[in-house]
Order: C-alpha cells, then sequence, then structure tokens
C-alpha cells in the first residue's frame, strides 16, 4: 500500500505541469484574442469612415452631374451645341456613360423612384434630356441610329420603358419617349425602330398603365410614327397583334381633344398599310425636318402644357426637344 501510494504522489508533479502549460497556452490565447478584437474594432471604425466618405463622395458625383447635366441640357437646345457635340471624339464615351447610368438608375429604383428634385433624378433626366436634344437635330438623328454605341442606347430606352415606375418615373419616360419620337422622324431610325421587337409592347405598356394623359399622348404620337410607313406585312400584322385597338377607339370616340387627331391618324395609317399590302406597292417620300422646327419642353412643363400652348404639331415631320 505505500508503495502505491507513492507511486499516485509521484504523478502530481507530471500533472501539474501539463495543468501550467495549458494554463500559458490559455492566457497566449487569450492575449491574441484581445489583440484581434482591438484590430477588428479599428477595421469596423475604418469601414464605417470609408462607408461614409463613400455616401459623401457619391452625392458630391451626384450633385456634380446634376449641375453639370442640366448645363449641358439647356445648352444642347441651341443647334450650333449640338452640332459642337457631334464635331468631337467624346460623344461615344458621352453615350456610354449615359447608358450604364440608366442601367444603374433603373436597377436602383425599379419600383419607385426619388423626387424630381433629388440630385439623382435631376442627373438621370439631363442625361437623357441632352440625348433627345441631339435627337431632335438630324444630324443628330443619323449620329444615333447609325453609330454603335448610339444603338446600344436607343436598346436600352426601350427595353426600360415599360420598366420604368408610375407615376414617380413620369418625367423620365417622358423624356426617352420625346427621344425615340424623334428618332422615329429619321427615315433609319424608322426602319430600326420597326425592326425592334420591344418597341410595340413598351408602347402598350404606356396605353394601358395609369400614367398621366400626356404620357399616353406622346405614347400615341410615336405609333403614330412608327405606323406612318409600315414597310412590311409581317410589321403590320404585329401591330394589330400587339397594340390594344380598342383603346385607341376610345380615345377616338372621347372628348380628349389632344389625343383625338393621334388617334385617329394611327387608324388612317393602318388603312392605308393595308391597302398598300392588299392592293399596290406604295409609300412616301421621307421629309427632312428642319431644327428651328422642333419641339422644346421646358423642365417642368408637361405635354398637354405645350399642346395647350399650340407647341406640339400633330404631323410626324416635327422633331421633339426638351430643355432645361
Amino acid at each position: 500500500m505505500a508503495l502505491g501510494k507513492t507511486q499516485c504522489w509521484s504523478g502530481f508533479p507530471a500533472m501539474s505541469c501539463d495543468i501550467e502549460c495549458l494554463r500559458t497556452k490559455y492566457q497566449n490565447l487569450q492575449t491574441e484574442w484581445d489583440s484581434q478584437q482591438e484590430h477588428l474594432g479599428r477595421l469596423q471604425n475604418d469601414m464605417y469612415k470609408m462607408r461614409n466618405q463613400l455616401q459623401h463622395q457619391s452625392q458630391f458625383c451626384a450633385s456634380l452631374g446634376a449641375v453639370l447635366g442640366n448645363l449641358i441640357w439647356k445648352a444642347s437646345r441651341i443647334p450650333q451645341v449640338v452640332d459642337m457635340l457631334l464635331s468631337g471624339n467624346k460623344m461615344g464615351d458621352f453615350l456610354n456613360i449615359v447608358n450604364g447610368t440608366l442601367v444603374s438608375f433603373i436597377e436602383t429604383y425599379d419600383s419607385h423612384m426619388p423626387g424630381q428634385c433629388a440630385d439623382e433624378s435631376q442627373f438621370i433626366m439631363s442625361m437623357c434630356g441632352i440625348i433627345t436634344n441631339i435627337a431632335a437635330s438630324p444630324a443628330g438623328r443619323q449620329f444615333l441610329v447609325t453609330n454603335p454605341t448610339g444603338k446600344e442606347l436607343l436598346d436600352m430606352f426601350v427595353r426600360v420603358l415599360p420598366r420604368i415606375p408610375c407615376p414617380s418615373g413620369n418625367c423620365l419616360k417622358r423624356l426617352i419617349l420625346m427621344a425615340l419620337y424623334n428618332i422615329s422622324i429619321n427615315q433609319y431610325g424608322l426602319n430600326y425602330l420597326q425592326e425592334k421587337k420591344d418597341i410595340l409592347p413598351a408602347i402598350t405598356s404606356n396605353l394601358h398603365c395609369e400614367c398621366a394623359n400626356d404620357l399616353r399622348i406622346m405614347s400615341l404620337r410615336l405609333l403614330q410614327s412608327i405606323t406612318y410607313e409600315i414597310s412590311t406585312l409581317k410589321l403590320l400584322e404585329e401591330i394589330e397583334e400587339t397594340i390594344p385597338f380598342e383603346i385607341i377607339d376610345e380615345m377616338i370616340a372621347s372628348d380628349d381633344a389632344e389625343a383625338k387627331p393621334v388617334a385617329q391618324e394611327i387608324l388612317d395609317n393602318m388603312e392605308r398599310a393595308r391597302q398598300k399590302f392588299g392592293v399596290s406597292s406604295g409609300g412616301r417620300h421621307q421629309k427632312s425636318v428642319p431644327y428651328n422646327r422642333c419641339f422644346f419642353v421646358q423642365a417642368g412643363e408637361s405635354i398637354q402644357d405645350s399642346l395647350q400652348k399650340g407647341k406640339l404639331p400633330i404631323h410626324r415631320n416635327y422633331g421633339v426637344s426638351a430643355s432645361k
């Protein structure tokens, strides 16, 4: 028994050594953990500062873009300014910026756009307003429909039009509709839009939705322009299948003095196209559009207000310009 007790007690020093080693490891790990916590705290503080800096930088960029964009938007109402913009070598880069900005804006505000006075809204509207004014120029229309970057932007205009929320996005819708209407005046632009499968559903979405009346009229005007010279029987069939002509009939039967004549012109265009493909081939000569006969819309002014002032022509051969 005495020998067993001696062996038992002789194991305690080794056990104490193991405990001491574990205690040392624990203290080292505790020290390392405390150090990592301090480092993590500093990183979180740095991240908070960088987030604030990024937010301030984003706000500054939006404000700067809104100010400069509005200045160029206002200047682009002058034909000579548009000619200067087209003569430079940065127009392609500008179109890329507008395209990317529009995509980012729609992805961020796909359900509800910020107020019209917000810097983000001012920025994107100024970009689209500049494009609208460029498209109000014959040279500008030609550039947009022949330049690959311009075509990409026009494709984006057509795709995002149904996605813009009403009524918060009415101003942006109006500018895009104006730009597409201007493009349709150009013969190449008309053919280009007629080949886009998304253009008719985009127009239809504005005829169906509860948007402002001036947007419906502008959509009608775009449809009137697209149907003015229907080039193929296939296009005629697509229009008849896609466009809700019962809505157009209702507009003709209504007392709406602005929508009624445009809706009637659409039906006349359709009837002329039916006769064209049913009896004989025909067409019409594409008239040139002088820039000084374009329609200028002040920022914040609706199409309906401009119609009441007698500024918006009924015929297709007039461009639509937007000015700040």
